[in-house]
Parts: C-alpha cells; sequence; structure tokens
C-alpha cells in the first residue's frame, strides 16, 4: 500500500520502513538538508540474524558536505554500509515503488510476480 504522511507516523508512533524513511527525511528537509528515500535491499552480515534479507527494506539519505550521500535506517536506528543495496532512489515514496503500473481484462486474471536478486561479494 501507499505510504503513510509523515504526521500520521507521529500520531500512530509506528509505522513499516518506508513510512520511516519518509518521516527522516521530512525532519532533514525542515533542518535545511537535502533529504531522499531509498529502497532497496538488506543483506544481514551477521549469519544469527537474518531477519529481513530477501525483503524490501527503505531507508534514509541526507546529502552532507564533505561526506556527499550518507545512509540512515531508522527502521533499526544505525547507518547504512555496503550491506544495504539500493534498488530505487527518489524524493517521495511514490519515486521508490518497486512496480507499478496496471492491466484491465474483462476477466478477472490472477497474477504472480517472483523475483530472485543473487549477491556475489568480490
Amino acid at each position: 500500500g501507499a505510504a503513510q504522511a509523515p504526521a500520521e507516523t507521529v500520531r500512530l508512533r509506528s509505522g513499516a520502513c518506508r513510512d520511516t524513511a519518509v518521516l527522516l527525511a521530512e525532519i532533514l528537509r525542515d533542518a535545511g538538508l537535502a533529504a531522499r528515500v531509498v529502497s532497496g535491499y538488506l543483506r544481514e552480515a551477521d549469519e544469527e540474524i537474518r531477519r529481513a534479507e530477501g525483503s524490501l527494506h527503505a531507508w534514509t539519505e541526507v546529502f552532507l558536505p564533505g561526506a556527499g550521500w550518507v545512509g540512515l535506517d531508522p527502521t533499526n536506528g544505525i547507518l547504512c554500509n555496503d550491506n544495504f543495496i539500493a534498488a530505487a532512489v527518489g524524493l517521495r515514496p511514490a519515486d521508490i515503488t518497486p512496480i507499478s503500473g496496471s492491466f484491465y481484462h474483462r476477466d478477472r486474471v490472477p497474477a504472480e510476480m517472483q523475483s530472485r536478486i543473487e549477491l556475489i561479494i568480490l
């Protein structure tokens, strides 16, 4: 579904990773910093954790002069590193939608999507 508005995330005091990423981007922009939202994958380096590996994840990037774009993961409260694999970057949640489009048919047509990502560390 659609991302919550930042005010709704604050009111509910909860949200999905995309909601917290959008909220943090808005906070950073209000502070005068350039910020964007990112959708991608989080590779869990610790074999014991694997809490979200293979699932889409969202985080925020802020532009810091001298450092460039720095990733912040508000869901996990950490700085992003090379375990964060970006698939889409944008200013709004609609910019990072993994798949969008439509299909019209007079009959109900079942649809299924599968994806696979293989990461090879060199």
